[in-house]
């Protein structure tokens, strides 16, 4: 991961896929294919047990437990704490 500079930073991650920043969040996948969130140094402050997620917007984001062919939509904030379930 790259900072604004084109420094590296975050080196030597373990996770299958990291995505874009958003509301100071960096998505993470691991091997069992289950999203999560880390912040800017590295640390898991949502754990990876998601099976979809998006990015969070006004603190809120919609994210997705179950299975592909079952999801349960949920909505948590950014402490990773359910606020609402559909």
């Amino acid at each position: 991961m790259l900072d604004t500079t084109g420094n590296a930073v975050l080196q030597d991650l373990t996770y299958r896929n990291v995505g874009a920043m958003s509301s100071g969040l960096i998505p993470i996948q691991n091997e069992d294919m289950e999203w999560g969130f880390m912040n800017l140094k590295g640390e898991e402050v949502i754990r990876p047990k998601y099976t979809g997620i998006n990015h969070f917007k006004n603190g809120i984001a919609r994210m997705e437990t179950g299975n592909a062919f079952s999801p349960d939509p949920v909505y948590i904030n950014t402490k990773g704490e359910v606020v609402w379930k559909e």
